[in-house]
């Protein structure tokens, strides 16, 4: 499980960060003909997708319960590769083949060495989350990204209100209780930032227009989030904030885009 921890200025820069990696993956005409699922216009792909994630969760509640000492380490590992993955493709898409395997590799060692830096755990998960989000974004129409999109802001209400698995989960990968933190310091997981960008990245080869405003949607509905946050000092699905702002930015971009020439 992979999220962006510390002050508020540094989670939220590197969100918008990750959200730019999104776009541009999205935009990057290396990405034609790429395609991250198959037929990804039909609504069964964003059930499939949620299933998915819910299998995960299991597994990754399972893991914790008989594999607790070792579960941190097997996830620290998993992150690096999928760090170096998802930076080849950035950096390459970026710099070329050659100087983008060199500048994922530094980032990986960067993060395999700097376990405990913030600033480098946080572009790990914006490098990481940001690419994700845009090859998924980039393969689903928004209908579709929409739908799955709606489905994870339902669990992630019922995994932090219902079923209230969401917390203790996140504090037994972290290995620290909310108590233990100190208070200027949050909290946003991975999943708070890839929902949205694949929602926004998903209206790009339709409108590029739509697919930034989407994403400013997502950074005020962040910011509205870190409000709520701060305001009610207890744990939040931020999912609903977010989607809630995001959408409806969305929405307003939708019609002023039919009023563009």
């Amino acid at each position: 499980m992979i999220l962006f921890k510390g002050k508020q200025c540094s989670v939220l820069l590197f969100y918008v960060l990750a959200l730019i990696f999104s776009l541009w993956m999205a935009y990057w005409s290396g990405m034609e003909g790429i395609s991250a699922v198959e037929e990804g216009d039909k609504p069964t792909v964003a059930v499939e997708l949620f299933l998915y994630v819910l299998l995960f969760t299991i597994i990754l509640i399972a893991a914790l319960y008989f594999l607790q000492d070792w579960v941190r380490t097997i996830i620290f590992l998993l992150e690096l590769f999928f760090l170096f993955a998802t930076s080849l493709m950035l950096f390459s898409s970026l710099l070329g083949d050659t100087k983008g395997f060199i500048w994922a590799l530094f980032l990986t060692l960067a993060r395999a060495l700097l376990r405990n830096f913030d600033v480098v755990r946080n572009l790990s998960v914006a490098v990481i989350a940001g690419v994700a989000a845009g090859v998924l974004g980039h393969s689903l129409s928004p209908a579709v990204a929409l739908l799955f999109y709606v489905l994870l802001v339902v669990y992630d209400f019922v995994s932090v209100f219902v079923t209230k698995h969401m917390v203790p989960m996140v504090e037994s990968v972290e290995g620290m209780k909310r108590s233990e933190k100190p208070s200027d310091v949050v909290a946003l997981g991975g999943g708070d930032l890839v929902v949205p960008a694949i929602f926004a990245t998903s209206f790009m080869k339709y409108s590029p227009f739509v697919a930034v405003a989407s994403s400013l949607g997502a950074v005020l509905g962040v910011l509205f989030t870190l409000w709520m946050l701060k305001k009610l000092k207890s744990p939040l699905p931020a999912l609903p904030y977010i989607g809630a702002v995001q959408i409806t930015v969305t929405a307003l971009a939708l019609f002023l885009s039919t009023l563009l020439p």
